[in-house]
């Protein structure tokens, strides 16, 4: 077997793998009511971005922003409202693959990216339109670009 066949059947565990990880983030995206929270992060966000700030000011402005500019993007939609954050989901879970391969190789970046998509906490929150997906993106994107 040469490099070139090795790296390829590599790519393609790689791409299977985030395929994987795609699915399950998005697998009946839609399928649970829209959370209380949700709504709130929405609405507020809406009135951050109008120039209204007499409710709160207590979370990370950012996510609020985010959820502000989605919901005015799509309405009530929850699928579309919610599609954003599975794809933060599967950007974070690609951001720990990348970590853990530089450090311990594929195997372990693979293990890794797996884990933490399907580790409670991670995929409730990133199939929501929750503030917390947008933070673990961030934290790990520092992480990333801290030890390089």
């Amino acid at each position: 077997m040469g490099i070139n066949t090795l790296k390829i059947k590599k790519k393609i565990l790689v791409l299977f793998t985030f395929i994987f990880i795609s699915l399950g983030f998005f697998y009946k995206l839609d399928y649970h009511y829209f959370f209380t929270e949700e709504i709130l992060n929405a609405h507020r966000g809406r009135d951050h971005i109008y120039g209204l700030y007499e409710h709160d000011a207590h979370v990370p402005i950012l996510p609020k922003y985010f959820s502000g500019a989605i919901y005015i993007l799509f309405g009530i939609n929850v699928l579309l409202l919610r599609a954003p954050y599975a794809i933060i989901g599967i950007l974070t879970a690609f951001v720990m693959y990348l970590i853990l391969k530089r450090e311990y190789g594929i195997f372990y970046g693979l293990l890794g990216a797996v884990l933490f998509s399907t580790s409670n906490m991670t995929f409730d929150a990133s199939r929501m339109m929750m503030l917390e997906p947008l933070m673990h993106l961030f934290w790990l994107t520092f992480h990333y670009f801290f030890f390089e």
